[in-house]
């Protein structure tokens, strides 16, 4: 499954074996974790410049906040994202009106700014802005018991 974290023990795991003179792809096969998620914590570990006996000596809590936090930290925004940022409230109030596209918000915006983004990412932050809840709604279906007589 993707961007699915891993435990602080397997961390700890993948460091001991990486420390024992162990190459990627037999940490990844070892543990059952894929190389390119050994690889990025090898890399944070590197990064981090603490010596392999202090990373072992963390508590879970200064563990994750060390491995895990960086990749959750927001990005700087980036000027063209306040640009496009800026955009958003009248695209998403014109957008309720019957006749208007994303496809021909994406249009107005390429006109004024073509060093912007691209159509799928210009779509997906609108998407995001429109809708920030979305991806977080879940339905049931109700069913209801029909006695058989």
């Amino acid at each position: 499954m993707p961007n699915k974290s891993i435990s602080m023990n397997k961390i700890r795991q993948v460091l001991r074996c990486y420390a024992s003179g162990s190459g990627t792809k037999s940490i990844s096969s070892m543990l059952s974790v894929s190389r390119n998620t050994v690889k990025k914590y090898l890399h944070i570990y590197q990064k981090s410049g603490l010596s392999l006996s202090d990373i072992l000596s963390m508590d879970d809590s200064s563990l994750c906040s060390l491995f895990q936090e960086q990749e959750k930290q927001p990005e700087e925004m980036s000027s063209r994202y306040k640009e496009l940022h800026s955009l958003f409230p009248d695209y998403a109030k014109r957008l309720k009106k019957k006749g208007v596209t994303r496809n021909q918000l994406f249009k107005e915006y390429q006109a004024a700014c073509p060093e912007g983004y691209a159509r799928s990412r210009f779509c997906t932050y609108l998407q995001a802005y429109s809708c920030p809840i979305a991806s977080n709604r879940t339905f049931r279906a109700q069913s209801r018991r029909q006695d058989v007589y």
